[in-house]
């Protein structure tokens, strides 16, 4: 005898109407047959064989027991299974047994499923022609990463600083985070945080890595860079500290594709000037100017 699936905690069993209304070996029965059937598909479904008729401890209904746990005369009872085998609505092992094509099919059809579930369901199909892709793609990696480490590049200005300041972050190339590029960006991140109170707070070995980029690759003067980051911490009202939100926007040119960096040291050294120095660059620049005029 196969395995019980009376205790498998499945109490419903799925019922199509549709299926039950248009059955023409069904609709060849009478009435009372159609009421015997539906009485024994529940039996079937608790059955220790399910799909087959059978009672709980696994020996078949004689025809008496039968008509007692279906509340149905015996004498009826035998008629309706002569009619639901003669139409061919179930089959039969013996004159009792009778069993359910549909829930038979049903039960292997869960079984599979549940084997499948335990072993982790089917696998992703891989296509033949990507199978090494991956791969190739790690050396590629690999190669572009030590040519970052290795090589001091000489066309910095027309690398794209997007992809420099994100992937090669994410790829691991961050070389040696000096103690200074921590402290300037942890400034930088507090006048960022001043100036936008609303955004998130920044990652630090990020911006670290950013600021080393800009002072080894860019070849810019850190006390340059400190004196921006002292600027945008001391003069919120300022222009700039507007508009620079992360270590990333100092790196980028301006909308007219001047050097923003080298344009905010200007104005922030104007600025710093004493009043005799201004006037006597002012006049400077006046001279200059009328001398073009006589020209």
């Amino acid at each position: 005898m196969q395995e019980t699936t009376r205790n498998d905690n499945k109490v419903y069993f799925p019922f199509y109407p549709n299926n039950w209304i248009s059955s023409d070996e069904l609709n060849l029965c009478s009435p009372g047959a159609q009421a015997l059937w539906i009485k024994c598909l529940c039996r079937m479904w608790f059955s220790p064989i399910r799909g087959h008729l059978l009672k709980p401890n696994g020996t078949e209904y004689t025809l008496k027991e039968l008509a007692m746990v279906t509340c149905f005369n015996h004498q009826d009872v035998d008629i309706w299974i002569t009619e639901l085998k003669q139409n061919k609505v179930c089959e039969y092992i013996g004159n009792i047994e009778l069993i359910s094509r549909f829930m038979v099919k049903l039960q292997k059809l869960m079984e599979s499923k549940s084997k499948a579930g335990a072993l982790g369901g089917r696998p992703k199909k891989v296509k033949a022609n990507q199978k090494h892709e991956p791969k190739q793609k790690d050396k590629k990696k690999e190669k572009q990463n030590e040519s970052l480490m290795t090589s001091d590049n000489d066309n910095d200005n027309e690398v794209d600083i997007e992809s420099e300041n994100s992937k090669d972050f994410n790829r691991g190339v961050r070389g040696e985070i000096k103690p200074e590029y921590l402290i300037l960006a942890t400034n930088l991140s507090i006048a960022i945080k001043k100036n936008f109170p609303k955004s998130k707070l920044r990652d630090i070995q990020k911006d670290a890595y950013i600021i080393r980029l800009m002072i080894e690759r860019d070849k810019r003067d850190i006390f340059d860079l400190e004196k921006i980051i002292q600027k945008l911490t001391d003069d919120p009202l300022w222009f700039w500290s507007k508009n620079i939100g992360s270590p990333e926007a100092l790196r980028k040119p301006c909308k007219d594709g001047s050097d923003k960096f080298a344009r905010i040291i200007t104005e922030i050294d104007k600025k710093l000037l004493p009043y005799s120095e201004i006037t006597a660059h002012n006049i400077e620049i006046g001279k200059q100017w009328l001398e073009r005029g006589d020209q």
